[in-house]
């Protein structure tokens, strides 16, 4: 806008000049300033095309209150470089409804801006809406830039162990059994088939065999002892989430360090359906875990009203107010971090 005003400010003073100063010089000076616009769109347009734009992060995956530094460069033509290069940079974090956008000119060939991971969550940054201007910032043109980077925001780990023992995650009120795996408790049978060489004579199923004239034998259930299922319920404040995540997450790693097999589940508004997910290996859950931030807050997916949990011998859920065992608050209570 202020280079469009100052070249209006010429043309008007290249005017004056040919009106009062009839002759040859004042009008060639009148149609070169005419044709500047005209000249400087050329020798820009050939910076435009070969002028392209590179963004780059130093860490994809970052920890609450850490920073990390977005770097965009600028590769053009020393030949015909354009004039000026803005930009609008989007800071988009569904999770936390956080999104913002800046704008940006290029003073040097590289910008650098610093995030500081205020809120947990999936950080989406987008470089658009490039507008490249001639040398006298009269003309400017549009370029397509969608180049989209991610940034993971994970919670830290808490010090829960005194959470843990309260959680008594070695349970043996319940007994349930594996449906897939046969085992050695015959309280509960998981088949019945052809007698083999080696089975013993106790296991014959002797009224079946009766009946099929073929000796059967009972196969015995693989008790599981923990069977563990983890819920947590997100609020619409982002400092609360924070505080839920650290803690679910906590909660999870521990029981993968220690191999406590568990579950976690979710229901999904738009379709109601009920999503397990199972996990016993740390790098499982870590890989699911970072799919879950990108989940958007707005689409309601944690939910705590789970309808069947007959199964689990133990149900843990985190929500604002701490960590509940089967509906009883045990771990509402402060916790240092992990060093």
């Amino acid at each position: 806008m202020k280079g469009r005003f100052t070249y209006c400010l010429f043309i008007l003073g290249a005017g004056l000049f040919y009106l009062f100063y009839n002759g040859y010089l004042s009008f060639l000076i009148f149609i070169f300033i005419l044709t500047v616009p005209l000249i400087s769109f050329l020798l820009s347009l050939i910076g435009y095309f070969q002028t392209h734009l590179e963004v780059s992060l130093d860490h994809s995956v970052i920890h609450l209150n850490e920073e990390a530094k977005v770097t965009i460069k600028r590769s053009q033509t020393k030949l015909f470089p354009v004039g000026k290069i803005t930009f609008s940079f989007l800071y988009d974090q569904p999770l936390s409804t956080i999104h913002q956008s800046q704008d940006y000119a290029f003073e040097d060939e590289e910008i650098h801006i610093i995030l500081n991971a205020q809120h947990c969550g999936n950080i989406k940054i987008q470089i658009y809406h490039v507008y490249f201007s001639d040398y006298f910032s009269l003309i400017s043109l549009k370029k397509r830039s969608r180049q989209t980077l991610s940034l993971m925001v994970l919670p830290p780990l808490l010090n829960i162990e005194a959470t843990i023992e309260q959680l008594n995650c070695q349970t043996h009120q319940n007994v349930y059994y594996d449906p897939h795996h046969p085992g050695d408790d015959y309280s509960e049978l998981f088949d019945i088939r052809s007698y083999q060489e080696g089975d013993a004579l106790n296991r014959i199923h002797w009224k079946l065999s009766m009946k099929s004239r073929n000796l059967m034998v009972k196969e015995g259930s693989l008790p599981i002892d923990d069977h563990i299922l983890l819920t947590f319920c997100l609020t619409h404040q982002a400092d609360q989430n924070d505080r839920i995540l650290s803690l679910f997450h906590s909660l999870a790693t521990y029981l993968c360090l220690q191999k406590i097999p568990f579950d976690i589940q979710y229901k999904v508004l738009r379709h109601h359906d009920v999503i397990t997910h199972s996990f016993v290996r740390l790098e499982q859950y870590e890989t699911y875990f970072q799919e879950l931030l990108t989940f958007p807050l707005e689409k309601e997916y944690i939910f705590s009203d789970l309808s069947d949990q007959t199964h689990y011998s133990e149900h843990y859920h985190v929500n604002e107010w701490g960590i509940s065992e089967n509906g009883i608050l045990i771990g509402g209570e402060d916790n240092e971090h992990r060093s």
